[in-house]
């Protein structure tokens, strides 16, 4: 779902964007807002730590809810462990 500019940086086009917003938009608890926010963040442009900074989460969280993202889309980021 990601692919890598030439910076290493990860990012996230098109579509898959415009559902990161829509989905935000309707969540309805604070937990899966911020795991959207993280990956928006990452996907566009932030780093892993700068993205992690800006909401107050943690690095390693942040991380993981990208690749959460990445193997089962938003459906996967709304499975609480």
């Amino acid at each position: 779902m990601e692919s890598r500019s030439k910076d290493g940086k990860l990012s996230i086009v098109g579509m898959k964007l415009k559902e990161l917003r829509n989905a935000h938009k309707k969540a309805k608890e604070k937990w899966l807002a911020d795991k959207i926010k993280a990956v928006f963040l990452v996907g566009t442009g932030r780093t892993i730590d700068g993205g992690a900074g800006v909401l107050m989460m943690d690095e390693k969280t942040v991380r993981s809810d990208f690749q959460t993202w990445e193997s089962g889309g938003v459906d996967a980021l709304k499975q609480r462990l």
